[in-house]
């Protein structure tokens, strides 16, 4: 019997090499957030990007977007990656945070860059997630993940 291309195809397709990965760029605990959580605000910390990008600059469900301190410009495409099972989804970064400080009598609020460690506080968090990403890679909203992306 004559072979297709499709025959072919499903063949060669477990010799394929996965598109190469970014360098993992910032790695440790994340967490969740949305609008109305209490810890965010109604408009994103990276307008400019956001409004490139989407149209707008809301703070929304339903957005495929990371907050960070650290890390890459606004804008940027970064591979959120789960710490244990490996899951990764792309996602923008669109806001900027996380601003959560874990006080030492155990409350946390939210604390400008230098307040937090100032006054005593930890930061716990190097990158929030939207419900979508968090979803999307099986992240139970306070986990370990891995950012990869390229450039600086």
């Amino acid at each position: 019997s004559a072979v297709t291309l499709r025959d072919l195809l499903l063949a060669l397709w477990p010799l394929a090499a996965p598109p190469a990965l970014p360098p993992v760029r910032l790695a440790g605990l994340a967490t969740m957030y949305y609008p109305g959580d209490g810890m965010s605000g109604p408009r994103l910390g990276c307008p400019a990007a956001a409004r490139r990008l989407l149209g707008h600059d809301r703070h929304i469900d339903g957005l495929s977007m990371i907050a960070t301190r650290d890390g890459p410009r606004c804008g940027t495409r970064v591979y959120v990656e789960h710490g244990r099972t490996g899951r990764g989804v792309w996602a923008h970064k669109l806001d900027t945070g996380t601003w959560s400080c874990y006080w030492p009598d155990g409350t946390r609020t939210v604390a400008g860059p230098r307040r937090c460690v100032q006054r005593g506080g930890k930061r716990g968090a190097v990158a929030d997630l939207s419900r979508s990403v968090a979803r999307a890679i099986g992240h139970d909203g306070r986990d370990m993940v891995r950012l990869r992306w390229h450039g600086r």
